[in-house]
């Protein structure tokens, strides 16, 4: 049956039930009038006593038809206003869709699905709700869910839940997706690169000018506790690829310096492709990611600069995605290029969505099991920010149980945030590969 005459059906037989309704509750009230006439003036020859008993029941009568009268033609004016505006209490016009929001948030925002949406709300009021906390890294956190957003409507089909918020004035609607609870999905490393001509990102710029002076500075003194030479020489042997994240998190500023963990980065990037410069003419390859991810290949300082100058934090950590394109490139070219892989990912947690971090280690697994010396490919991962016990936990597995979980060869190395500030990120990197060595070989 075609939609418009379904709905347009429906609400004839809305409309039909008001009229009844109303023509109901005016002869109920008819009746009230009649009955309080005739106890008041002892009409029909009623005597005194049982028009007394007549007239509380007349009264009440009364006042219960008046009330049903206005609550009736209240509905009647809410529903021609619907209709005017093309919203229907039931069914929406062209779209087919249920608008829960209109009976009420909480009947659709149960307990389970905000918890699996990852936030909470305070007690309705007039079917509306508002946020009152929200969990890092949730679908509610990934989507910009805020506390303090107050929650209109609800629209829900299936996995996919629509939210339409006020805020400040403004009242938009953004869509989640309840987290599944299945196996998550296997990932290959023939993954073919996003097309980020147009990224869909939030425009979260940095400060440009921080980072360049911080550059600027870091360029006319050397970094402290690095020998320079010997780390170049050392690192010269690989190919040096980073993998960095640009999520939202990594705005938080608790580095060295009171530095945002990104600038932090840059800094550290771009010292690092400074002291492989003499020996590394050809640059370093520069991975960002978040929710897409970029690749950036044989960067020199300056281009890194510019790059993490301009880069702009968006949200989810999707940490699979790139690692296995990086380490596609490296086998499609590892016959005409002999010199071992050495990744840097530097991140500040446990990758996101829910299946990112099972996904991740999938890759590793598949890359090891495709060398046939553990000294061709090192993954080396740095944890910056403050201490995520989760997150270290997350890397502590990748670093012991990559060959219990099927692995030919341990390739995963991580080192501490305390280290990594101590010696900086050409340094850490060294000390990484030689630690991997001394297992190796012992």
């Amino acid at each position: 049956m075609n939609l418009e005459l379904l709905n347009k059906k429906i609400r004839l037989v809305e409309q039909a039930t008001r009229r009844i309704r109303l023509a109901s509750f005016a002869i109920l009230k008819t009746w009230a009038s009649f009955s309080l006439r005739a106890a008041s003036s002892q009409i029909h020859g009623m005597s005194t006593s049982c028009c007394l008993r007549l007239l509380p029941v007349a009264i009440l009568l009364s006042v219960f038809a008046t009330n049903c009268m206005l609550i009736a033609n209240a509905q009647s004016s809410q529903s021609t206003a619907s209709e005017s505006t093309g919203t229907d209490l039931g069914v929406s016009g062209g779209a087919g869709k249920l608008l829960y929001g209109q009976v009420g948030v909480s009947e659709v925002l149960t307990s389970d699905v905000k918890r699996g949406l990852g936030f909470r709300t305070a007690t309705e009021r007039d079917g509306t709700s508002d946020v009152t906390g929200v969990q890092d890294g949730s679908p509610a956190f990934q989507a910009g869910l805020q506390v303090g957003d107050h929650v209109t409507n609800v629209d829900r089909q299936g996995d996919v839940v629509s939210l339409t918020i006020e805020k400040a004035g403004q009242s938009k609607t953004i869509r989640l997706s309840l987290e599944s609870s299945g196996a998550p999905p296997t990932l290959s490393l023939r993954l073919p690169r996003p097309d980020t001509s147009t990224p869909d990102r939030t425009p979260f710029a940095l400060n440009a000018q921080n980072l360049a002076a911080f550059v600027k500075t870091n360029q006319e003194q050397p970094m402290p506790l690095v020998n320079v030479s010997e780390t170049a020489r050392f690192l010269s042997r690989y190919d040096v690829e980073l993998i960095v994240d640009a999520s939202m998190s990594m705005r938080k500023p608790d580095c060295p310096g009171f530095m945002s963990r990104w600038n932090w980065c840059g800094a550290q990037s771009v010292a690092l492709a400074r002291e492989l410069a003499p020996s590394a003419p050809q640059g370093i390859t520069l991975t960002s990611f978040n929710r897409f991810f970029d690749v950036y290949e044989h960067q020199n300082p300056q281009q890194l600069t510019t790059l993490f100058a301009r880069t702009n934090l968006a949200l989810n950590t999707r940490l699979a995605e790139p690692l296995a394109d990086r380490l596609n490139d490296f086998f499609v070219h590892r016959q005409t290029n002999h010199r071992p892989l050495l990744i840097a990912v530097i991140t500040d947690g446990v990758p996101h969505p829910r299946e990112e971090p099972q996904m991740v280690i999938d890759v590793l697994i598949h890359a090891a099991n495709q060398i046939q010396d553990p000294r061709e490919l090192t993954v080396v991962f740095f944890q910056i920010g403050s201490r995520d016990l989760q997150g270290q936990e997350y890397l502590q597995e990748l670093d012991n149980k990559l060959v219990a979980r099927g692995a030919r060869f341990d390739i995963v190395q991580t080192v501490s945030f305390d280290h990594l500030q101590q010696v900086g990120l050409a340094q850490g990197l060294a000390d990484a590969i030689r630690n991997f060595d001394y297992k190796i070989h012992n």
